[in-house]
């Protein structure tokens, strides 16, 4: 299995990580498919925590409703448990391609989603309160950029791994 004296085999956090002087190699995609699954759970639960927030807020708010915070848990569900359920279960197919193996440079990735829901939910708290900002425009640029920040770093990341 080892090709060289320089070799050696590390177990990181459950991961099988084959490592040389300019390489590391995962070696056991179920872990991967168990943590996209895993992120896909929490996900999942804050989306239904933020629907009960928003349920919660918007009954003692006397009749005011807001769409932003209406549909605030629609940004955990769509962005973050949806993706990561696809990506576990192509992972246990093995047709996800090298993509799935840039665990651990989605930070920025869940950054920009906890970004875009606060401030959907700060959006519906003032639009129910009847004011406006107009610093609340930060947080779908700050969201976004952060996104495509974190979809560049994996593809980047994904290339170079091919490449190797």
């Amino acid at each position: 299995m080892f090709t060289s004296d320089t070799d050696k085999l590390v177990i990181v956090d459950n991961y099988e990580i084959m490592e040389d002087a300019d390489s590391e190699t995962f070696m056991n995609a179920d872990v991967n498919a168990s943590d996209s699954r895993r992120t896909a759970l929490i996900y999942l639960v804050i989306a239904v925590l933020t629907a009960i927030f928003g349920a919660v807020y918007e009954y003692f708010s006397f009749g005011v409703f807001s769409a932003f915070m209406l549909f605030a848990f629609a940004i955990p569900l769509i962005l973050g448990a949806l993706p990561f359920y696809i990506t576990s279960v192509l992972t246990e197919r093995g047709t996800a391609g090298r993509l799935h193996n840039a665990h651990g440079r989605w930070e920025l990735y869940h950054a920009a989603i906890a970004t875009l829901t606060i401030g959907s939910i700060m959006k519906g708290v003032l639009d129910i309160y009847g004011t406006t900002n107009r610093l609340l425009i930060i947080y779908p640029v700050a969201g976004v950029i952060l996104a495509g920040a974190a979809i560049a770093t994996a593809v980047t990341s994904a290339r170079s791994q091919t490449y190797e």
